[in-house]
């Protein structure tokens, strides 16, 4: 295949190559254009390397990153694509430079914070035979003795670009699946064919979640490291993240399987309460935007656009994994307050929010000013400044403009521009197709005025119904 590419590409003939991230990892090909779907900034970096890369264009190759609306990120993407989403942005000609060191930079340190990369036992591990000059034990991992045998190298805390232990899940919603996997387990000698016809019922998952005996316990072995999901899937999500179902013991003794199932939920619980301690002893009272569903009744909601975004308040940190610790004000909490204890308690919260926001503006000429909000290293909870009282005059001031298109694409993430600007149909397209669906704010587009009133003009589709505000 890739004999040909190159073929036609030195005879200038049209080339169209689709490929997953295989192509970034040494492939020499060069490309007048390269159409990269949204990624960290170092999978960007390598395929703009494939974009004029022998430099025989009179100018630069072409790069064009997109958001693809009808495909999951592969897993461990979310954290690097929303540092990338944080510090890089188009310049004032319109064009990101993926070279831009001071953005790399600080784009790094994003993600090695969130996470946490350095304070896991191999990344503690890795560190300390660096140190001593070990790179054999960097690469292969240190010795361990056992009783048992001799002392071998533990690969488990060796250094690896890429994580090497992913496991094929065939997940059995579909009939044409069903047969399939019965055929697998009937007779493996044809297994080539089956495994090439069960491409489209394939789902990969880390080894490391496999290792959680909540999850193991719904994956059946099929061949090799192929198993079968019988647990939930959801046509639009995938594999369920956190699942605590367990098979039906044989007989009527079920305690063994609750007493497991009651572990499972107790360290589930535990880790949460620890987040909401470290966030009510370390953290400080923000603002906090919601989309109004079900579980979110228990938090104080105040109606920014009634019966789908809300604003609630909540002591809010970073952990040391990296986490996002929040306490949220809890509905009961807020009725029981005075009129001056809430002034007093948003009055901190939004003084909070305000310390170290900025405006960050990129014009480009046919389309005018766009507006990014940035706050700190992290971004954290830049989205609810459109509540601070002096939002809307300051972001108008930019734009020139007095209404705007307001975009959350995230808690974090906000962008703005003014309604009649070239920015305006963009904003509304990035929004609805932003990855970050999985939060209590669901990502949408916003139309502010002078006045008082908001409105949403787009929305990120989520299936998630919203809730009748409770009396």
């Amino acid at each position: 295949m890739l004999k040909q590419v190159r073929e036609r590409l030195r005879r200038k003939q049209r080339v169209r190559l689709v490929s997953t991230q295989l192509i970034e990892a040494g492939v020499d090909v060069d490309f007048p254009a390269v159409y990269r779907a949204m990624a960290p900034a170092e999978s960007l970096q390598q395929a703009a390397g494939r974009a004029n890369r022998e430099g025989r264009l009179p100018g630069l190759g072409r790069v064009v990153v997109f958001d693809a609306s009808d495909m999951s990120s592969p897993a461990g993407y979310r954290i690097g694509t929303g540092a990338t989403h944080t510090h890089f942005g188009p310049g004032p000609d319109g064009v990101v430079d993926p070279d831009d060191l001071p953005a790399l930079s600080a784009y790094y340190r994003t993600l090695y914070q969130r996470s946490n990369a350095d304070n896991g036992e191999r990344g503690v591990e890795i560190q300390r035979n660096r140190a001593k000059f070990d790179f054999q034990a960097v690469t292969d991992g240190p010795f361990r003795s056992y009783r048992d045998g001799p002392p071998h190298r533990d690969r488990s805390l060796a250094f690896r670009m890429l994580d090497d232990t992913v496991s094929m899940i065939a997940t059995g919603y579909d009939a044409r699946a069903t047969e399939l996997l019965a055929q697998l387990r009937s007779d493996s000698g044809d297994a080539g064919r089956v495994l090439r016809e069960l491409q489209p019922f394939l789902v990969a998952l880390p080894k490391r979640v496999l290792s959680d005996p909540a999850v193991a316990s719904l994956c059946a072995p099929v061949i090799g490291d192929l198993y079968e999901w019988q647990g939930d899937y959801h046509d639009a999500y995938g594999i369920a993240e956190h699942t605590h179902q367990f098979a039906r013991p044989e007989g009527d003794d079920w305690s063994e399987a609750l007493e497991f199932a009651g572990k499972v939920t107790r360290l589930e619980l535990e880790r949460c309460e620890k987040m909401v301690l470290k966030a009510e002893e370390d953290g400080e009272w923000l603002p906090i935007l919601h989309t109004y569903d079900g579980p979110l009744k228990l938090y104080a909601s105040l109606p920014l656009v009634d019966g789908r975004l809300y604003l609630g308040f909540a002591m809010t940190t970073i952990t040391p994994t990296g986490r996002i610790g929040m306490s949220h004000m809890l509905r009961d909490t807020f009725e029981e307050m005075s009129e001056d204890e809430f002034v007093e308690l948003a009055d901190e919260a939004c003084g909070n929010l305000k310390r170290g926001l900025s405006f960050t503006g990129y014009t480009v000429e046919e389309k005018g000013l766009l507006l990014t909000l940035e706050r700190g290293d992290d971004n954290l909870c830049a989205g609810s400044a459109i509540v601070l009282d002096d939002f809307h005059e300051r972001a108008a001031r930019h734009v020139g403009e007095d209404k705007l298109v307001v975009g959350l694409i995230s808690p974090d993430h906000i962008c703005i521009a003014g309604a009649s600007s070239g920015w305006s149909e963009e904003i509304k397209d990035w929004v609805p197709t932003s990855p970050d669906t999985s939060g209590d704010l669901v990502p949408c587009v916003l139309l502010i005025d002078g006045s008082e009133s908001m409105e949403i003009i787009a929305e990120c589709p989520t299936g998630r119904a919203p809730a009748n505000t409770p009396e």
